[in-house]
């Protein structure tokens, strides 16, 4: 268990945090992948659905590397970067997944 006082408990937080938001991103992503079998005018949401499970995996990747290298500055704007563009990802999965004339 982490033993560091409130900031090391604010990232085991934020890593556990993370997982279960994951769960629910590869949730949504096997979700779309079954409809857009089904339907083709859901197959457009493909591409924000896998840009978003893409930006997960390159969100852990840095992540990791910064805890391996001491935190550059450098790595650390890459995953607030990278968190950016994963958000996007999902907010446009969310906006197109409503437009759809389909029931998902």
């Amino acid at each position: 268990l982490p033993n560091g006082g409130p900031l090391v408990f604010a990232q085991w937080l934020h890593r556990a945090t993370v997982a279960v938001v994951l769960l629910f991103a590869v949730w949504a992503v096997l979700r779309v992948r079954k409809v857009a079998r089904a339907h083709a005018a859901a197959r457009p949401l493909l591409i924000p659905a896998y840009a978003m499970i893409g930006g997960f995996v390159a969100q852990a990747t840095i992540g990791m590397v910064m805890v391996l290298t001491a935190r550059p500055a450098v790595l650390a704007t890459m995953h607030n970067a990278v968190a950016a563009f994963t958000w996007l990802s999902a907010l446009s999965l969310a906006v197109l997944a409503r437009r759809l004339p389909i029931d998902l």
